[in-house]
């Protein structure tokens, strides 16, 4: 037995020794004590702890003052009975990642170790207490800077309910659903935090409060924000006006979350109705997962950054609060309808432009937001989009996207950005609108989208829907694939094609995009197959099916007579969308013999054609040429739709037969 208590005293000694020795510093993360201090019964803020109050547990003393800190002697323990309204409205499926809970703040703190009477109205049977705003594990992180699990929920029942938490924290009443009217509850043995609720408080008198407090954390409280932080933080950054902070911060949340994703406190239709609860953001010393994650609450290391992200309105103004709308943004993102899985880390990016667009028009801020891996990302992004490689937008091998989650930032500031108000017709809102309308669509779409290929779909047919444009050449350009049943049924709606080179626009500079494809230029048209050339005896280009849109009058197609002789019927097939890919309409064409009228032919077959396969002759066909030099222009008797067409001569139709020759071929609107 005292070899046993030898051995024991030996283990504790060496534990504190270990703990001493790696946290025997004051930093970022809390207040740390020196062994001197124990047994004088000091918290972290070195003044008396009270223990006049019956019974304190005072087992997590040495974790409690480290982490989140200890309640000195002087602060007051009270007895109070609160009317807490436990009113919320029920969130519609809004079809995001995380929504708001229902977790109520009473403007209590529990001390560590301290009892706390909790007294229920009879009939009241669905509450829970929860002591402490720090809700992650941590027990997975070596020699973290607390104990894993530091916060307690209690069942509520009728009458006294006594909770003590040996680490301390905010008192939470969460209730499993909506009253119609306020609870009175009484607490006791509490002490009062220090918190600012937006509209209730005078910021006057809460920096008063907060400067002669004692509490280690308190909160920051508006209709749809509330921050648990570091009280001794706000003494060392002060608030310069908490009331516009929180004023600031709460139309953040309701326009640049919940309204730019269709969300409103009194909708026509209840699928758009914006919660009525507040998102949670908690500093903490360890959270389970990086420097902040999303959830509820959305954690956050409670360092200077994290601090003065949530408390200079500077920041938030200037858009310098990326971390925080990041964090927010994974609550909002839709993966099961249209953000696919390359853009986890992205589509959650797009909230902190809102806000940078938003502030620049108001004077505010500038644009775009701050990040300074965007700049040098952008120059790279629009490369690989303006490239005509073969290429996917989702292939995190490809050197000039890679595993770049900036870089995907930009076909959609591309959109948002770019696009005006009226631009695919009158009465369409500006690019910021697609975003909107993709939520609204998710909220109503009859099931989720099953694959990343039916994610991409969702997004081009909501963008050509919403512009009343056909953005097939967009999505190609950037690489996003699309099933022919998503083309197809866009197609159907006979949209025009969207041939603005929208795709070269520069979201951070807001630069370029500007150019038009012309579907009618010869260089937008390529010569697929030929059944007769000259390839040497007229010296090249001559010869060549290729010379007849190459825009030169005095280059020309000859059919072939060196080295063999090309017998009728020639033809010559033509992709007349070799960029676009799409079938054009067309109303007639332009046809110019080889200079001199040399081998002219006497007539002209003109077919067409959507898959290569089955060609049709166009009204009118054959056309009657004149042995003239210059351009010949003929009209079809009804305009054309097609992708492909194919000049054809037979024997009948040339008059050198079986040579025949030919300048300069066009197609116009």
């Amino acid at each position: 037995m005292k070899l046993l208590n030898k051995v024991n005293k030996a283990v504790a000694i060496t534990l504190s020794i270990a703990i001493f020795a790696s946290c025997g510093k004051k930093s970022d993360f809390g207040y740390l004590l020196d062994a001197s201090e124990l047994d004088k019964g000091v918290d972290s803020t070195h003044v008396a702890v009270d223990t006049s109050r019956g019974a304190v547990d005072k087992s997590k003393y040495l974790q409690a003052s480290i982490f989140p800190g200890l309640v000195c002697i002087e602060e007051p323990r009270v007895t109070k009975t609160i009317n807490l309204d436990l009113f919320y409205v029920k969130s519609e499926d809004l079809r995001i990642s995380v929504l708001p809970r229902p977790q109520f703040s009473t403007g209590f703190y529990a001390a560590p170790g301290e009892l706390v009477t909790i007294t229920v109205p009879e009939g009241v049977y669905d509450l829970v207490a929860q002591v402490g705003a720090w809700t992650d594990n941590v027990g997975h992180i070596e020699n973290a800077q607390r104990d894993p699990v530091i916060y307690s929920q209690t069942k509520l029942i009728p009458g006294k309910n006594e909770v003590r938490n040996l680490y301390g924290g905010h008192i939470y009443i969460l209730p499993s659903s909506p009253r119609t009217s306020p609870v009175s509850i009484t607490f006791d043995n509490v002490v009062e935090s220090p918190d600012f609720v937006l509209g209730v408080t005078d910021p006057v008198q809460w920096k008063q409060k907060v400067a002669a407090s004692c509490v280690p954390y308190l909160e920051l409280r508006s209709k749809y924000m509330i921050f648990t932080v570091r009280r001794d933080y706000i003494v060392r950054y002060p608030v310069a006006d908490p009331q516009v902070l929180m004023t600031e911060w709460d139309r953040g949340i309701k326009e640049d979350f919940y309204g730019w994703t269709g969300l409103e406190e009194n909708p026509l239709s209840p699928e758009d109705k914006s919660p009525q609860l507040p998102y949670r953001i908690v500093l903490d010393v360890n959270i389970s997962a990086g420097y902040g994650h999303a959830g509820f609450p959305i954690m956050a290391i409670n360092d200077t950054y994290w601090q003065t992200t949530i408390t200079d309105i500077v920041n938030l103004r200037s858009s310098d609060v990326w971390g925080l709308y990041h964090e927010i943004g994974h609550n909002f993102q839709q993966g099961n309808y249209w953000s696919w899985s390359t853009l986890g880390e992205t589509t959650n990016n797009l909230f902190i432009f809102k806000l940078a667009k938003r502030m620049s028009d108001l004077g505010l801020g500038t644009w775009p937001a701050k990040h300074p891996a965007l700049q040098e990302t952008v120059g790279p992004a629009l490369q690989f989009a303006a490239s005509s490689n073969s290429k996917d937008f989702d292939n995190s091998s490809d050197p000039l996207i890679s595993d770049n989650p900036f870089a995907r930032l930009v076909p959609f500031l591309q959109m948002f950005d770019k696009i005006p108000a009226d631009w695919g017709y009158p009465g369409q809102k500006d690019g910021w609108g697609i975003m909107t309308e993709l939520y609204k669509r998710s909220r109503r779409a009859v099931r989720p989208s099953s694959t990343t290929l039916a994610k991409h779909d969702f997004v081009y047919e909501t963008v050509s829907d919403y512009t009343r444009m056909d953005w097939q050449l967009f999505f190609r350009q950037w690489g996003i694939t699309l099933s022919s049943t998503a083309m197809d049924r866009v197609a159907a709606k006979n949209y025009p094609v969207m041939l603005q080179e929208i795709w070269k626009y520069n979201p951070y500079t807001q630069t370029g995009g500007n150019t038009f494809i012309d579907p009618f230029a010869s260089n937008a048209w390529s010569v697929i197959a030929v059944s007769s050339e000259e390839k040497t005896g007229e010296g090249p280009p001559n010869g060549l099916a290729s010379s007849i849109i190459d825009g030169d009058l005095n280059t020309f197609w000859h059919s072939q007579w060196s080295g063999g002789t090309g017998q009728p019927p020639h033809t010559i097939d033509m992709d007349l969308s070799t960029i676009t890919r799409l079938p054009i309409t067309i109303a007639g064409f332009k046809y110019a013999h080889r200079q001199g009228v040399s081998r002219p032919a006497v007539r002209v077959h003109i077919e067409v054609s959507n898959d290569k396969t089955n060609w049709t002759e166009t009204p009118g066909s054959p056309f009657a040429l004149a042995e003239i030099n210059g351009f010949q222009t003929f009209n079809f008797s009804s305009p054309v739709k097609a992708r492909y067409l194919r000049l054809k001569y037979n024997a009948e139709d040339i008059r050198d037969n079986p040579n025949c020759a030919l300048a300069e071929f066009a197609v116009f609107k």
